[in-house]
């Protein structure tokens, strides 16, 4: 082994180290935190959201419910799905791609969303992923023009079960912004 191997060696495993013991006091201070008595916050984790979202868990901030394009937001999933009926009742994690007003255009490809502000954006979410892995029959290229009340959320991977397949979410179901913590 050369120094120059030993030297990687070694940084590598300061890393791993420095790593475990960031992820060490990040738990222990969001517990410290909780048992603090606040009741503005709650630990949420990745559930239905663990192969929609990047992060595996979440903190909910429930005072924050007046919540902007692209936020995270946690929400609790009351759309009856006949493949999921254990979900009705959960919290799910998603990002808020569009309120109401906003027109949303669904495709195999991606989720183009008209604000009602004039400003469009595009999500490219592949939608053929969940479609096989679902044996998913139905149609998903679709046009939403969202009222009063419901929100467009949408995932980061090819893997997102969302808003996509079972159309909009309701505000009233939000329980706040979420921030990913892991």
């Amino acid at each position: 082994m050369t120094p120059l191997d030993r030297e990687v060696e070694m940084a590598s495993f300061f890393l791993q180290h420095l790593n475990i013991t960031l992820k060490s006091v990040l738990v222990i201070g969001f517990a410290v935190f909780f048992i603090s008595g606040s009741n503005n916050y709650t630990l949420g984790k990745g559930g239905a959201s663990a192969t929609c979202l990047h992060a595996r868990a979440f903190l909910i901030d429930h005072s924050d419910t007046d919540l902007e394009y692209d936020q995270l937001v946690a929400f609790t999933q009351n759309i009856p799905l006949d493949f999921m009926p254990e979900s009705v009742g959960e919290i799910w994690v998603k990002i808020l791609a569009a309120k109401a007003g906003d027109v949303v255009h669904v495709d195999l490809d991606g989720v183009t969303v008209m604000r009602a502000d004039g400003v469009s954006k595009y999500y490219p979410l592949n939608a053929r992923r969940v479609m096989a892995s679902l044996d998913w029959q139905d149609q998903v290229e679709r046009k939403w023009h969202l009222m009063e009340g419901e929100m467009f959320v949408i995932g980061e991977t090819e893997s997102s079960f969302d808003s996509r397949f079972w159309g909009p979410a309701r505000v009233e179901d939000i329980q706040g912004a979420s921030y990913a913590i892991y």
